[in-house]
């Protein structure tokens, strides 16, 4: 989920379900941290696939107009998930392409051209968090990033186009980011903006515990960085950052998290709230 109130969002953005859950089951850590009611609402990327270096472009796209039934890619392939136009984004959670009907498409049109406009009321909030995640160690195991090109690797790059793009900033200023990911799938400097993990056992949900200390180190003012580095520019090329990251956490183990696919959950998350 995404979270809202009268004054903030918690906007859900990448690069797959799990930091949409992550946010969901922090809903009251951050509401009590806040001192603000968040509440959980559906939105765009909530419970989709995209590849990391289709978020921005995907963003941007949502301002151009509405989704309609044409907006849809539907696979000549057997099994295989609906895609949006012509970019790397796939509604995993929606009917497969073997089994979707033409009323299905046009009902699944409706449905995301509804989360497209609750996703553009969300960047009018007067504060607004972008999160995004390649933390779900399951995504290895899928076709979008074994056979379609679903770059599941951060860098500094592809943090600033999302961080400094024209959409990211309203009359009240910039929208803040924050970013979570594993050593092994983040490339080159580091950045302010993100928050490295200790690789976890989960399939797809993620470590709770890591989670709620990245969503502190960045909301917390008193360990926000010192001596004038919030002042730094956090807007160029990835070559361009050198400030080291509050913690580092990591290990370097080799990826042997079981592999099996995230369909299996407890409750549904394509429901549309």
């Amino acid at each position: 989920m995404s979270l809202v109130s009268e004054s903030r969002a918690f906007i859900s953005m990448g690069v797959s379900c799990q930091t949409a859950l992550q946010l969901q089951r922090h809903a009251g850590f951050l509401s009590s941290l806040l001192n603000d009611q968040l509440l959980e609402r559906s939105a765009f990327f909530n419970w989709v696939l995209v590849s990391a270096s289709d978020i921005a472009k995907v963003v941007e796209r949502l301002h151009l107009g509405p989704i309609m039934p044409h907006s849809l890619y539907v696979p000549a392939h057997a099994q295989e998930a609906l895609r949006l136009e012509d970019f790397k984004l796939w509604f995993w959670h929606e009917k497969l392409s073997d089994a979707v009907t033409q009323n299905d498409v046009e009902r699944i049109a409706k449905k995301y051209e509804r989360l497209r406009n609750r996703f553009l009321k969300m960047l009018e909030k007067p504060a607004r968090y972008i999160v995004l995640s390649n933390t779900q160690n399951n995504i290895e195991g899928f076709y979008p990033y074994q056979t379609q090109g679903m770059n599941i690797l951060l860098n500094a790059d592809i943090v600033s186009e999302i961080a400094c793009a024209p959409w990211a900033t309203n009359q009240y200023g910039r929208a803040e980011l924050i970013a979570v990911t594993y050593p092994r799938r983040w490339t080159g400097r580091l950045h302010p903006y993100v928050s490295y993990l200790e690789e976890d056992d989960t399939v797809w949900e993620g470590s709770f515990a890591g989670w709620d200390g990245a969503l502190q180190r960045h909301l917390m003012p008193d360990l926000k960085p010192k001596n004038g580095s919030e002042e730094i520019s956090h807007c160029g090329r990835g070559d361009d950052f050198q400030i080291e990251p509050r913690q580092l956490n990591w290990k370097n183990g080799a990826d042997d998290h079981p592999r099996q696919p995230f369909h299996s959950l407890v409750g549904d998350p394509r429901a549309d709230g």
